[in-house]
């Protein structure tokens, strides 16, 4: 359920990609907890490019595996093994499974991690939540200063980085990165007028504007996998890339199959030419070709 809920969070447009990757780390270490003995896993709570190599290697070596007889599959699984009455051999084989899914799903997470995970702890702190930190505030030196160009004020940058907390921000949680320096530092002036924060506003949105989120190609492999399925796998690419249009465009608009009206356009062509035999035909011929097709990007991107 948790691994849904955290997938899920990928193809929001509007979220916090920084929060989502940590949240993805924590899910990382919660099933790493759950069948790896608990010396290899101390000092890695935060997510820095060192301690993704440990998960790495850790992952790769058999002896950090916890006893397949000390690890604890939840509730659920406890409740069936003492309905069923299942045999002490046959138990330490589903056993030795469940631990197998467990280490393949911690792998597929780390997959999902980027590598770069320096740059997005750096790129984090122009969130409010960090940039505004009363407290352990991160120092300019923080930022992905790597970023600017040779001709930058790093000085300049340095002073405004520093001022920004003396303002009062009238911020809420649910204040994104985004229009937080587009809206409120880029167009806050003093008494003379001066956008004060200007420099180290475009530095913040030059950096958030990276394409670090990929929401919507995530959206759309989501949609071909509920259209496209093992029970209606003869659907061949055309048709599928017609439904996927079709879904998007409704998403996209705000409408609904229930409200939508067809255009006197779409009716001229609702008729017996929009069926080629010719082009039917060679589809049939290529479903097996195209299948393959559909299972290598499951493979590859999911």
């Amino acid at each position: 359920m948790k691994v849904n809920i955290v997938s899920g969070l990928f193809q929001h447009e509007n979220a916090d990609i920084f929060k989502i990757y940590c949240e993805l780390y924590q899910l990382l270490l919660r099933n790493l907890q759950l069948v790896m003995k608990p010396i290899f896993l101390s000092d890695i709570n935060d997510m820095t490019d060192v301690n993704f190599k440990k998960i790495s290697d850790i992952l790769d070596n058999e002896l950090s595996y916890m006893s397949i007889d000390l690890i604890d599959f939840g509730y659920d699984y406890r409740q069936v093994i003492h309905k069923f009455h299942i045999p002490a051999e046959e138990l330490y084989k589903i056993k030795l499974r469940c631990r197998d899914f467990v280490l393949t799903l911690c792998r597929e997470i780390a997959q999902r991690i980027p590598v770069n995970i320096g740059m997005f702890n750096a790129i984090k702190y122009f969130s409010p939540e960090f940039s505004l930190k009363p407290m352990d505030r991160p120092k300019f030196e923080q930022l992905p200063l790597y970023l600017l160009n040779n001709t930058a004020d790093k000085r300049l940058l340095d002073m405004q980085w520093n001022d920004l907390s003396s303002v009062k921000w009238h911020i809420d949680e649910n204040t994104s990165s985004e229009y937080f320096w587009s809206n409120l530092v880029l167009n806050y002036k003093n008494a003379g007028g001066e956008q004060i924060f200007k420099d180290i506003a475009e530095f913040a949105l030059l950096t958030l504007s990276l394409p670090l989120s990929n929401a919507v190609v995530e959206r759309v492999f989501s949609l071909m996998n509920i259209i496209k399925t093992k029970t209606r796998n003869k659907i061949n690419m055309p048709l599928l890339d017609a439904l996927i249009r079709i879904k998007v465009h409704f998403l996209v608009e705000g409408l609904c199959c229930k409200n939508f009206l067809p255009t006197r356009r779409m009716h001229q062509k609702f008729n017996v030419k929009m069926y080629d035999q010719h082009s039917c035909k060679n589809n049939i011929e290529k479903e097996k070709e195209e299948d393959n097709t559909f299972d290598a990007v499951n493979v590859v991107f999911l």
